[in-house]
């Protein structure tokens, strides 16, 4: 995580009561690791596509019975696959929801990790139902959280990164390698915190 220490301290701050929501928790490891380093377990919610990714989760760290946090499996941006909209239209109704799930005030942050591109466009996508996907470069992702700001009466500083996924992990290389559609996959890392309006 971008922010991991500033995040950290927001959690264990008993004035300012905050809650994380990490969308996409797979096993739950960042979750547990900022336990681990100190963060209240119950300001913590998992959610997680795949049901069985949670319950991996919990064999792992064999903590069934004892992890405070909530994990729920389920799709925050369940929507028709088959919606007329583009892909890079469902992203932007996809943050929209999202952030109605955050906290309504100055300082909520959206922090993650997208596949993007040097040449944003729509490129196939072999594990997505729709088929496809918009693949960011760091100006069209500013522009989508100005759109999201737009609709939902927010402004936000939005800090993305390209990053080349062969200088990650094997399964990055192994997903850069698979990739369909001559597009050269990168990382698309990126932080964005909500601004007081002016």
């Amino acid at each position: 995580m971008p922010s991991y220490l500033v995040i950290l301290t927001r959690l264990q701050d008993t004035h300012d009561l905050i809650t994380l929501l990490d969308v996409g928790c797979c096993f739950g490891q960042n979750l547990r690791k900022l336990v681990v380093d100190g963060a209240p377990g119950k300001q913590l919610i998992g959610v997680e596509l795949k049901p069985e990714f949670i319950s991996l989760g919990f064999e792992l760290f064999k903590d069934r019975e004892k992890y405070e946090g909530q994990l729920f499996a389920g799709d925050i941006f369940d929507e028709d696959v088959k919606s007329p909209l583009n892909a890079l239209k469902r992203q932007v109704r996809a943050a929209v929801r999202l952030i109605s799930l955050l906290r309504d005030k100055p300082g909520t942050m959206v922090l993650g990790r997208h596949v993007g591109s040097e040449n944003p466009g729509e490129y196939p996508h072999r594990t997505n139902e729709s088929g496809v996907t918009f693949s960011h470069n760091e100006e069209t992702f500013k522009k989508m959280w100005i759109e999201v700001g737009e609709k939902t009466g927010t402004h936000w500083s939005v800090q993305p990164s390209l990053q080349d996924p062969t200088s990650l992990t094997a399964d990055s290389k192994r997903a850069h390698e698979q990739w369909k559609g001559g597009n050269k996959i990168m990382w698309l890392v990126f932080e964005a915190a909500r601004n007081q309006l002016l």
